[in-house]
């Protein structure tokens, strides 16, 4: 498409008239074409890099939990916050209970 395109703004310098501007209607034609084909190959990469992530994520996950019940951590901390908790260890119903009081 690049190349098309560079052949056509060639092209472009060696008309005149009307011919100049059906030529100039075409290079914009398929400047929005490469423009809407860079954004969807951007959409899909991006879209897989996604899935991929999740994928190791979810498996990360799994091991970390597996390694929570198994050794009886209560609690396992990563930066972006707790990645495993016994459930006993949760007092949002607690917290809900005293709020809904006031």
């Amino acid at each position: 498409m690049v190349d098309v395109l560079n052949k056509q703004r060639g092209e472009l310098d060696l008309l005149s008239g009307d011919a100049k501007n059906k030529k100039k209607i075409e290079i914009d034609k398929n400047l929005a074409q490469l423009a809407e084909f860079d954004r969807e190959s951007r959409r899909q990469l991006m879209a897989k890099r996604n899935d991929m992530f999740k994928e190791v994520i979810d498996e990360i996950t799994l091991i970390i939990q597996d390694i929570g019940k198994k050794g009886n951590y209560d609690y396992i901390f990563d930066e972006q916050g707790v990645r495993y908790y016994k459930e006993s260890s949760d007092i949002t119903q607690e917290v809900l209970k005293r709020l809904n009081k006031k």
